[in-house]
């Protein structure tokens, strides 16, 4: 193949009307790739190299019609958009567990509803606490021989007659709410004077652990007038 005479020409030289092209194809087709447009002065093709240095060819050693498509095309696929960015793939939603979340799942189903015409089922009635007695403080202890737990503490009779009849059950449940346990309590009296107090305790054998208990305590106020002495009747 005929070597091409490049020459190069002084930084100053007089500019011709430019050519609207970026690639100059010689004769024998070679593409060659310039800065800027190239310009035509008299028989010679002006352009600038990519480092930025000026040179020249020959006319006759150029197609200028070939550099004029060549450069439309490679301007039409620098000028064509980008193709979009495929979206990112959605991600599944993840399920966070948290203390909440597992407290709900613990609780029991509600209660089916009862068929038409069918009677509703009675609903369980909370411990309730009747008479003058009341709940003092109370707490837990292990029982000896780690057998169980066992809970103890105290009632109290706020009132100015005797509490009399005195009787104690516990229900204890679990973090879901079920019952798991229902006990009496054994007590050191089974009345209390007025403003006083006495001991209780309820040993649970078997049970180690409860999340809740509600206590009832029953009892009744002895009211009696005392036996009038001789001598001592109306008037």
């Amino acid at each position: 193949m005929k070597k091409l005479a490049v020459l190069l020409l002084p930084l100053l030289a007089v500019a011709a009307t430019p050519a609207a092209a970026d690639w100059l194809v010689t004769r024998s087709g070679e593409r060659v790739d310039i800065q800027g447009p190239w310009q035509l002065k008299g028989k010679l093709v002006v352009f600038t190299r990519m480092d930025g240095s000026f040179a020249s060819l020959r006319t006759s050693e150029v197609d200028l019609k070939a550099s004029e498509r060549v450069t439309a095309e490679e301007k039409a696929k620098k000028a064509a958009p980008a193709p979009a960015a495929a979206a990112p793939e959605k991600k599944k939603p993840v399920a966070v567990v948290t203390d909440e979340t597992l407290a709900k799942a613990r609780k029991p189903a509600p209660a089916p509803s009862p068929e038409p015409g069918q009677p509703a089922p009675p609903a369980a009635e909370p411990p309730a606490s009747t008479g003058p007695a009341v709940l003092g403080a109370w707490d837990r202890r292990a029982l000896e021989g780690a057998e169980g737990i066992e809970l103890f503490g105290t009632l109290q009779n706020p009132g100015n007659k005797i509490a009399a009849g005195v009787a104690v059950t516990v229900q204890l449940f679990d973090e879901a709410g079920d019952l798991v346990e229902s006990a009496e309590a054994v007590l050191d009296e089974s009345s209390i004077a007025p403003g006083g107090m006495i001991h209780f305790r309820i040993p649970l054998p078997g049970l180690f652990t409860f999340a809740d208990a509600k206590f009832r305590v029953k009892s009744f106020v002895l009211d009696f007038d005392p036996v009038p002495q001789e001598g001592e009747g109306p008037q």
